[in-house]
């Protein structure tokens, strides 16, 4: 486990603890959600496609039971190559926030790497940064040994709308699940 210090974020709060992020690659980058959103990290299973789905979306897979619909993150940040080709290729299972729920989402990456402790600093704002990166799912910038790691904001990588999705059901973890709306083109 290591420890970074930030040098970009989208907002200009400060914070008096640490978070962890689990840090995985997609491409040549490395990326990291918080910790407490990640529910669990499982192998490539049977993607099923979603006629109609948005671009990001490869399909969705049945987790003992749940329909979980599953983002490409290649797909999703406009990345050349197939994911599911890596040896170490895998899906996070993190917890977005949807209309006031959260619901599962799973997350295609190249390779899972580590959790890394992100010391709370006072945030820096990079006029440079904003200009020229496309900001709606970067949470931040991280900074260690190892390199820069990009800080996903997962509650903005896609809306239910997106997904085609009218709700997801239930309220707690054991019973979430997904149902396709019944006025979603067929």
């Amino acid at each position: 486990m290591s420890t970074a210090a930030p040098i970009a974020k989208n907002d200009a709060s400060t914070s008096s603890q640490s978070e962890m992020y689990l840090t995985f690659k997609v491409g040549d980058d490395e990326f990291g959600v918080p910790i407490v959103r990640v529910r669990e990290i499982i192998g490539i299973l049977p993607i099923t496609q979603v006629p109609d789905g948005p671009d990001s979306i490869r399909g969705v897979i049945n987790l003992r039971g749940r329909v979980i619909p599953v983002m490409d993150l290649r797909w999703r940040f406009r990345m050349d190559g197939d994911t599911t080709s890596f040896p170490r290729a895998c899906i996070i299972v993190a917890e977005v926030q949807q209309g006031g729920r959260f619901v599962d989402l799973g997350l295609l990456v190249d390779a899972v790497r580590e959790v890394f402790t992100l010391e709370a600093r006072e945030a820096h704002s990079s006029e440079d940064f904003q200009a020229t990166i496309e900001q709606s799912c970067i949470a931040g910038l991280a900074n260690d040994e190892s390199g820069i790691k990009i800080l996903i904001n997962v509650d903005s990588l896609l809306t239910a709308s997106q997904l085609g999705l009218s709700m997801f059901d239930g309220s707690d973890a054991s019973s979430r699940s997904m149902r396709v709306a019944s006025e979603a083109p067929c």
